[in-house]
């Protein structure tokens, strides 16, 4: 899975990528294809989406065999069309790729973010979960760090009413709901935190 930005409509955009280079039958593709639809190739096997992809927006895709049924998720909603695919995929010569093909390199430009392999499928409800979770960090002017220039973590607290992770730092204390920070306060918290309804003292 990964969160892609395309750039260029009408190319073969390849930013994930398993193979050894000679041996079709065990690679493993995951790109754009020239009519912007998602396609994931496993081994022989190959799946084309029915939705497009828009350029210029960041979109979380995901390509699974499970149960030897390639699937594409989108935004974390299922593609409505799959493909069969069994074939055994070991290969001790295949490379990694991001960004690239081993065979042939992207012939589009495009970002990319959080890119992931699994060994296991996540199922859809881990999927739909993940992009609800990770998508906060592709609108305009996210914040998904700690305040401040240190990232050497004096206490945490998490509100179980509130639902927010309260981090402290000698820069002061970051509020995350999710994987978005949403406040902060600039004096430095210096050995513990505690949260509770909404209220929050810190030492």
């Amino acid at each position: 899975m990964a969160w892609v930005k395309p750039t260029t409509s009408g190319t073969n955009a390849r930013f994930m990528c398993r193979e050894d280079g000679s041996n079709t039958n065990t690679r493993i593709l995951f790109f754009i294809g020239s009519s912007d639809q998602p396609v994931i190739y496993a081994g022989p096997a190959n799946y084309t989406a029915s939705t497009t992809v828009s350029m210029n927006v960041w979109t979380h895709l995901v390509g699974v065999r499970r149960s030897g049924v390639l699937y594409v998720y989108i935004n974390g909603v299922q593609d409505p069309t799959t493909a069969s695919a069994t074939s055994n995929l070991n290969d001790g010569d295949a490379k990694v790729r991001l960004g690239r093909g081993v065979q042939y390199g992207s012939s589009a430009d495009f970002n990319m973010a959080l890119a992931r392999f699994s060994a296991t499928a996540p199922s859809a409800e881990q999927i739909a979960k993940i992009y609800e979770d990770e998508k906060v960090l592709f609108q305009e002017n996210a914040q998904a760090t700690l305040y401040g220039s240190s990232d050497a973590v004096t206490a945490l607290a998490y509100d179980d009413a509130t639902e927010l992770l309260h981090v402290g730092t000698s820069a002061g204390r970051s509020v995350f709901q999710g994987l978005r920070r949403v406040d902060n306060t600039t004096d430095a918290v210096g050995a513990a935190i505690s949260a509770s309804n909404g209220l929050v003292a810190e030492d």
